[in-house]
């Protein structure tokens, strides 16, 4: 790590991040406009980890559904019940009705899987200040399920790379987990615990892994 690397790479984005605005160049903004967003700390990050000596994470198993309708997903569901999983988490909404085939054969599946957790959705009234609706797939499937908010809530102008998060949500005078802290309240309740007292308050995320540090399974496999 050199000093003088981090001085020099600092004074560049400053110099690219204000000399549009005092020279109001209009071909620079797009630059200026991303730059405006960026943190140093993805750099920080990068450099200072050394990704190839984190371990595989063996706890967890991603499954892709890919574009399977809800009679495949049940299929991919039943073929992973026999293992007896802690936790069953599906980032996936199912809140339209579907053909009484489709819809009956997922809606077996799911009441088959121990603890299962679908997604849900905080949705914040500008007007109001507050978060007032949550939405969740069809009552059918979700009867089945705890349920785990799986939307970030950020402004819409931020386009960086997340950094944190609430675990808890206060969503009309209810608290509504996120999706991940959800399936590991599951897992293992006193992982999760210092967390409940952050209700409404950030959590940094400290990201560690890859892809290609999880085992993962596509549909056809």
């Amino acid at each position: 790590f050199s000093f003088d690397n981090a001085i020099a790479t600092a004074m560049v984005f400053l110099i690219l991040i204000y000399f549009p605005i005092y020279f109001n160049f209009d071909f620079m903004n797009p630059v200026q406009n991303a730059l405006q967003d960026f943190y140093i700390t993805d750099i920080v990050f990068s450099q200072f980890r050394n990704y190839n000596n984190v371990p595989k994470d063996t706890n967890i198993v991603v499954v892709n559904i890919g574009y399977q309708n809800r009679a495949g997903i049940a299929k991919i569901i039943n073929k992973i019940t026999p293992f007896q999983p802690k936790v069953l988490g599906i980032d996936s909404f199912f809140w339209k009705e579907k053909a009484p085939e489709l819809d009956s054969a997922l809606a077996d599946a799911l009441s088959r899987v121990k603890n299962l957790v679908l997604v849900s959705k905080v949705n914040y009234d500008s007007t109001r200040q507050i978060f007032d609706t949550l939405l969740t797939s069809l009552p059918k499937f979700n009867k089945y399920a705890s349920t785990g908010f799986a939307n970030f809530i950020v402004p819409e102008k931020y386009f960086r790379t997340v950094r944190s998060f609430p675990p808890y949500q206060v969503c009309n005078n209810k608290i509504e987990a996120s999706f991940p802290v959800k399936v590991v309240e599951l897992y293992k309740p006193s992982a999760v615990a210092k967390m409940r007292k952050k209700q409404n308050n950030e959590v940094e995320i400290n990201y560690r892994r890859f892809l290609n540090k999880y085992i993962v399974i596509d549909t056809k496999e």
